[in-house]
C-alpha cells in the first residue's frame, strides 16, 4: 500500500509519494537523491533506508541509539536525527526471517 501525501514527514520539495513508489518498486533514477542522509529546508537532519521485508530498522550514530519509522510496506523507512551528531553511522536490520 503506498503512502499518502499527508504522511510523509518531510516538505515535498524533497520527498514524495512517487519517489518512495519509485524505490520501493526499483525505477527511480537517482535513488542516491532520496537514501541516506540529508537535510530538508528547515535544516533538519533525516535518515531514509530502503529495507526490503525489514521488520524494524535502527540507527546507530555517536553511541546512540534512533529507531526509523517505516513509512511504505515494502520497507522504505525515515525518521529525523539530532544535528549535533557526526554524519557516519550504522544501520541495525529486525528481519522478517527473524
Amino acid at each position: 500500500m503506498p503512502i499518502e501525501s499527508g504522511t510523509l514527514h518531510l516538505d515535498t520539495e524533497m520527498l514524495s509519494a512517487e519517489d518512495v513508489a519509485a524505490i520501493c518498486q526499483g525505477h527511480h533514477s537517482d535513488p542516491f537523491s532520496i537514501l541516506g542522509l540529508h537535510f530538508d529546508s528547515s535544516g533538519r537532519r533525516w535518515l531514509r533506508a530502503f529495507m526490503p521485508n525489514a521488520r524494524a530498522v535502527e540507527v546507530l550514530i555517536a553511541n546512540q541509539t534512533f529507531s526509523l519509522d517505516c513509512i511504505h510496506e515494502q520497507g522504505f523507512f525515515e525518521g529525523m536525527l539530532p544535528t549535533d551528531l557526526p554524519a557516519s553511522y550504522r544501520l541495525r536490520t529486525e528481519w522478517d526471517s527473524g
